[in-house]
């Protein structure tokens, strides 16, 4: 069976990646350095000449970076091995 993770990436949610890390037993710089890779990051949308007002992004990872799928990875590390059909 296989699993599409629509957006994976875009829909980490920040809170729930602070509770893996916690349930993990993963402190120190390495979770500030994640906490702060993920935190404070804002968008904004240009159409012409027109800007959109600053709005922080509360989910997601950057697009591109290399520790994206391991945040990924840790969300996802205790999702049930055997999932069966009761059907």
């Amino acid at each position: 069976m296989f699993i599409d993770f629509q957006s994976a990436f875009d829909m980490l949610w920040h809170d729930g990646l602070k509770v893996k890390f916690k349930k993990l037993e993963i402190t120190g710089e390495s979770c500030t350095y994640i906490n702060n890779f993920v935190s404070g990051r804002t968008i904004h949308v240009r159409v012409g000449n027109q800007l959109s007002k600053v709005m922080e992004i509360n989910n997601g990872t950057p697009q591109g970076s290399v520790i994206s799928p391991l945040l990924f990875l840790i969300m996802t590390n205790d999702l049930p091995l055997n999932i069966t059909n009761t059907s």
